[in-house]
């Protein structure tokens, strides 16, 4: 907004809106790709509930499964990979708390999350 020297107004033209929008998707897509495809693929709705083109039938039945794998130091989803009729899951692994670490050098520098006592045996 302020490099285009929009105010509040502006956002509710629909020229101005498709611009936003396609910024801020691109934005998201090349911050965090993993995040935005499981957002819309599993976590905004199943893909199976709205199917893309380039689907396949694992990631369409995967999309209402969520099985979450732990490797330390984190939670997984995406570890696990569905396979049916010949077909494979194509979405990545990921972990919201190393995808916050990662981001948060550049936008959160001073929220760090607290550690975690290992156990040792």
């Amino acid at each position: 907004m302020k490099k285009k020297k929009w105010r509040s107004s502006a956002l509710v033209d629909p020229m101005n809106k498709k611009v936003i929008k396609a910024y801020c998707t691109d934005y998201v897509r090349d911050a965090i790709p993993e995040i935005y495809l499981w957002r819309n693929k599993v976590a905004a709705h199943f893909a199976a509930t709205d199917p893309f083109n380039d689907d396949t039938l694992g990631s369409l039945e995967q999309s209402i499964m969520n099985p979450v794998s732990y490797k330390h130091p984190y939670y997984y989803v995406g570890v696990f990979k569905w396979n049916t009729q010949g077909t494979s899951a194509n979405l990545p692994r990921w972990a919201l708390t190393e995808t916050y670490e990662r981001l948060r050098k550049r936008y959160w520098p001073e929220m760090t999350l607290r550690s975690f006592p290992q156990k040792t045996e």
